[in-house]
């Protein structure tokens, strides 16, 4: 569950859109559809935004932003060889909540910043089960995530027309990073194990992902 501040701030954004005149920008991922046509390399990623869905809400001297993304995976693996059928269930959810401020550069040509407050959560199931016939038993391995920090922003946008935009945007991130692991084998209890890591970074994401948007 994400921080019940970010409720409470979202919660005060509608408040402000309430009493105000704004207008509001929907944005949407869309660098893998974008990607067929300019990136030759199928290895190549442009997609390194994590949000797909972004909020803008606009009014005269301040904006206030929002996110949302995430992703799900099941991948069943019957490798030859190994004792075991995998099975790998894996989720991630991203939301973001900040500020940010415009600036004009020509007719169709704007630029913002700002900061936001981030939170990533992952989780990660991997289960071991037995092939028929074999004398082991199931195991599994349990992995989860949490990322809490702030990062500033910059945005580069280009209004088509002045309701429908595409922009990009590069990030500043602090973050800081809890990671837990439990390994369970019954068969080997010397092998199982249980661990706890925490870490802090700084990274930089490059402006490469390409979001379409909608005023109104």
């Amino acid at each position: 569950m994400f921080s019940k501040k970010l409720i409470v701030l979202a919660a005060f954004m509608v408040s402000i859109a309430a009493k105000a005149q704004v207008k509001h920008q929907l944005g949407f991922n869309s660098s893998q559809f974008v990607k067929q046509f300019i990136v030759f390399n199928s290895t190549s990623n442009i997609s390194n935004n994590p949000y797909l869905i972004t909020y803008r809400m606009m009014t005269k001297k301040i904006n206030y932003r929002f996110g949302i993304g995430g992703n799900y995976s099941n991948t069943y693996e019957d490798l030859k060889g190994s004792k075991y059928y995998t099975n790998t269930l894996s989720y991630q959810s991203n939301i973001r909540l900040g500020i940010d401020f415009k600036k004009q550069i020509s007719k169709h040509w704007f630029c913002y910043s700002g900061l936001d407050v981030v939170m990533a959560r992952n989780n990660q199931l991997i289960q071991y089960d037995p092939k028929p016939g074999m004398t082991v038993s199931p195991k599994k391995t349990t992995r989860t995530g949490k990322t809490n920090g702030l990062t500033s922003c910059f945005t580069i946008e280009y209004r088509i027309s002045d309701h429908i935009t595409v922009f990009t945007e590069g990030n500043l991130n602090f973050s800081q990073n809890k990671t837990y692991e439990n390994i369970e084998n019954p068969d080997f209890p010397s092998s199982s194990s249980e661990n706890h890591t925490k870490t802090g970074n700084i990274n930089f994401s490059s402006p490469l992902s390409i979001f379409f948007s909608f005023i109104f």
